[in-house]
């Protein structure tokens, strides 16, 4: 079974590595994340080119990572409440599995930068970051703020706050914030940021390389 299908997976192609993961993600035990993160119907971007070879291995990492944080609350979770099934309603105020939602998150984040994905779309996902963050740190805060709770949805098709931009094979490989999201403070906050960010990372790499001339 699994460890025979492993076992065929990693001697084939890197596509099938990835299906094989993308495989595991849309299975029952994971569909709930799609749910739960927008972000993360982006997962097939994993099989668009990479900005650089290694990036690849850092994505299975990344990927096995997000499986062992979510098989470990899955087990905890388990054996403290002794239920055999997870309700996501009744979750949305644990505060380990937001905890462990917003690191899954992160993570994924991190991985799918490593592809190539618009300046919008990494703006949504450290938007997104930060208010998984807020659930899972001060959750009161969280309840108590319209505009974040309106950020969340159950599922991407009713987020009106995201556009979705697909690919010829009508997989999601870009998300983008509304004109009226996108134009909001927090936002704004975060393009700034990232622009700020990305100037510095390519004055590093201009320097490094007149550096070794």
């Amino acid at each position: 079974g699994y460890k025979k299908s492993l076992h065929l997976t990693f001697n084939s192609s890197e596509e099938n590595i990835f299906d094989f993961y993308i495989a595991i993600f849309e299975s029952e035990n994971y569909s709930f994340l799609k749910e739960i993160l927008p972000c993360f119907n982006l997962l097939h971007v994993i099989k668009t080119p990479c900005k650089f070879r290694s990036n690849v291995i850092y994505a299975i990492r990344y990927l096995q990572i997000i499986i062992c944080k979510i098989e470990v609350f899955r087990y905890t979770y388990f054996q403290k409440s002794g239920v055999t099934e997870i309700n996501i309603n009744d979750l949305d105020r644990n505060q380990e599995f937001n905890e462990m939602i917003a690191t899954v998150h992160y993570i994924f984040g991190k991985m799918v930068s490593n592809f190539a994905v618009s300046m919008n779309t990494l703006e949504v996902l450290e938007v997104f970051n930060f208010i998984y963050f807020i659930k899972a740190k001060n959750n009161d805060f969280y309840v108590d703020c319209p505009f974040l709770k309106n950020m969340i949805t159950p599922t991407l098709s009713n987020n009106g706050n995201l556009l979705k931009i697909y690919n010829e094979n009508e997989k999601i490989v870009n998300l983008e914030f509304s004109n009226t999201c996108r134009n909001g403070i927090l936002c704004n906050t975060v393009r700034e940021a990232l622009r700020s960010q990305m100037g510095r990372q390519y004055h590093d790499i201009e320097k490094n390389s007149f550096e070794k001339k």
